[in-house]
């Protein structure tokens, strides 16, 4: 037995059944009678009943790749191109032809010697960061599948975590030997190197305006370290967050900012070998010291989480891979989990969003990559954020023809170029109680209140019986569509 992989070992007096991880039910003999072991199939309850309850929430799949060899790393650009690194030691590249997946002419791209273990594009799209599990990192001109440097070592010991900055000048680099470390584009060499981390740097991440830097290492450790201009000691340590270690952290690609002090706050995403997620908020109270204060825990991954990504622009969704085959999507607004995504046949390596955060790739050892259209209720209320809860009222001249369309088929871009005059709040009853957001789809509960429907519906999926405001026993899961107030809140959209 792994014992990482047991979630839950109940033995009963007259209940011979022992529960774990594998999608199975086993039944074993604890007594001298020679009666045979009987292993009983069992599908994954709650995943199932999440995806339908989820209904138009669910992710569609969009294409399956069959590789050659385990996927270690997945990433798209603004042009939904793929980029896939394996244990072949290649970098094959990917585009988009509607509903398929096309090798590009500059796939595959060599260099590497043994297996490639992270890839990412610059936010620009144009250039390619990858690095092998021996620590050797690859700059390449996406556009011509060329090297631009050398492939180059951090250290002796290696190293294989990096990630590109915000503004493409200059890449995170994570270490075996404890160190993080800046590499310049322009110069092609390390600018500045952080120390202090006691074991290997398993994962970086940069804030979005690029003020600091996160790196995480296998002994479970969160530091964050002041960017421009790079110096040392660190600003924010948060010790002992994952037993086993950090495998994989992210920001958020949003931050709020103080209208008055002006003070910036951002959102860290942290994943480790214990399958639990976590999310900080982090501000900084003077140059030298960062808070940190933890905002969500999450479970509901039966192992090691391998990958933590926000999507792009609100980042009110974080995708989350594991050894348990499943990926899984969570609401930022409340932790919730939103989608159990299970396809692959091995463990998930890796996830990532698209740019505009419709689509989704996850990568497994079982050498394929899955690409989910993500829906587009998730990419609408991404897209929008609510945190604020202000609206723009669309002026009569610029108004779309919501009557004919249901409020999921709205394009975000279209209404939010509509939004740009008579700012104003939302009305409380259009927001959602669960996800305080403001409502797709709302429906009546047997309660009496209203709520977004996929919030509800994963309220009762996962186990709550109980009135999410009143707190008292609900006697029916139906619920009825308020056909009122969709009409209001579309009437609300267009001023």
């Amino acid at each position: 037995w792994n014992l990482k992989q047991i979630v839950l070992v109940q033995l009963r007096k007259h209940s011979k059944i022992l529960n774990v991880n594998d999608k199975t039910v086993n039944m074993w003999q604890l007594t001298n009678k020679p009666i045979p072991v009987i292993e009983i199939p069992a599908s994954s309850i709650e995943d199932d009943c999440t995806e339908k309850a989820l209904g138009q929430r669910c992710f569609d799949m969009v294409a399956v790749i069959e590789m050659n060899s385990h996927v270690n790393s997945v990433d798209f650009n603004n042009s939904h191109d793929l980029v896939v690194g394996g244990s072949d030691k290649m970098v094959r590249a990917f585009a988009q032809k509607g509903l398929q997946f096309k090798e590009l002419a500059v796939s595959p791209m060599k260099g590497h010697v043994y297996s490639v273990a992270s890839v990412e594009f610059s936010r620009c799209g144009c250039y390619l960061v990858t690095a092998s599990i021996d620590g050797s990192v690859i700059v390449w001109d996406y556009l011509t599948g060329e090297m631009i440097n050398r492939p180059f070592h951090l250290s002796s010991q290696g190293g294989r975590a990096a990630r590109f900055s915000p503004s493409t000048d200059c890449l995170a680099l994570g270490g075996n030997d404890g160190k993080a470390y800046l590499w310049s584009i322009h110069s092609q060499s390390i600018s500045y190197a952080f120390p202090g981390h006691i074991e290997s740097v398993n994962c970086l991440a940069f804030t979005p305006d690029q003020e600091y830097l996160a790196t995480g290492c296998a002994a479970g450790q969160i530091k964050l370290w002041k960017i421009n201009p790079a110096c040392s000691p660190c600003q924010l340590l948060l010790e002992n967050i994952h037993d086993l270690g950090v495998i994989s952290c992210d920001f958020s690609q949003s931050f709020t900012k103080d209208k008055v002090s002006s003070v910036r706050t951002y959102r860290l995403a942290t994943g480790g070998n214990d399958c639990i997620i976590r999310v900080f908020k982090m501000w900084p109270i003077d140059d030298l010291v960062v808070k940190a204060e933890e905002v969500f825990f999450m479970r509901g991954h039966g192992g090691s989480i391998t990958h933590v990504r926000f999507s792009n622009k609100s980042s009110n969704v974080l995708a989350s891979s594991a050894i348990d085959r499943t990926t899984r999507i969570w609401n930022m607004q409340n932790g919730q989990c939103l989608n159990v995504l299970s396809y692959h046949k091995n463990q998930v390596t890796c996830c990532a969003f698209s740019p505009d955060s419709t689509l989704l790739a996850t990568g497994s050892l079982d050498s394929s990559v899955v690409i989910w259209a993500v829906p587009k209720v998730i990419s609408l209320q991404n897209k929008y954020e609510t945190d604020s809860r202000e609206k723009h009222a669309v002026d009569s001249g610029e108004a779309l023809d919501l009557d004919s369309l249901s409020l999921e088929d709205v394009q975000l871009d279209d209404l939010v170029t509509a939004f740009k005059r008579n700012s104003t709040e939302i009305p409380n009853h259009m927001i959602c109680p669960i996800t305080q957001q403001i409502m797709i789809d709302p429906v009546i509960c047997e309660d009496g209140f209203t709520y977004e429907r996929h919030a509800i519906r994963a309220w009762m999926v996962n186990g709550r019986n109980t009135s999410p405001i009143t707190n008292v026993p609900l006697a029916s899961t139906h619920v009825v569509p308020n056909a009122t107030l969709q009409v209001e809140i579309k009437q609300f959209l267009l001023g």
